[in-house]
């Protein structure tokens, strides 16, 4: 399309930047720890659960149930696209949820680096205190 920048060809303009963030998404480390025996992660094939109580949590810290989406894997256009999107302080947030010992796959972690490069916060999130601790972090450093 006219006008549209391509991922791939945003990714080769600023190669500094991709070089760092692909390597912090590199495959030879994980993208976060997993959740520690006992605490409040999903079992594999739970991540439905997972997202309804991750939409619970945003409303409670005051994000509109019409303010955030969740995009069912059907309606998903383009291939990576993270779970659930929202802007919070003025910033945009992408949010992976994974479940179990699961972790992003390459489409996940390449649109995942090219959200970052375009200023957006992205994480990947096996716990609802992950994102509580996205969303406070978010909240403690303020919006623009």
């Amino acid at each position: 399309m006219k006008g549209r920048t391509n991922l791939d060809e945003l990714l080769r303009q600023v190669p500094a930047q991709r070089d760092k963030i692909l390597a912090q998404l590199s495959p030879k480390q994980p993208p976060q720890p997993e959740p520690a025996p006992g605490g409040e992660g999903y079992d594999d094939g739970c991540e439905d659960e997972f997202q309804v109580d991750a939409e619970k949590l945003l409303t409670e810290y005051g994000i509109p149930r019409d303010a955030f989406l969740h995009l069912s894997k059907k309606a998903r256009e383009h291939p990576g696209w993270p779970d659930l999107t929202f802007s919070y302080y003025s910033r945009f947030v992408a949010l992976e949820l994974k479940t179990g010992k699961n972790v992003p796959s390459a489409d996940q972690k390449r649109v995942g680096a090219a959200l970052q490069l375009c200023g957006a916060i992205w994480r990947v999130c096996w716990t609802l205190a992950e994102i509580r601790e996205v969303l406070d972090d978010i909240k403690q450093k303020g919006g623009d």
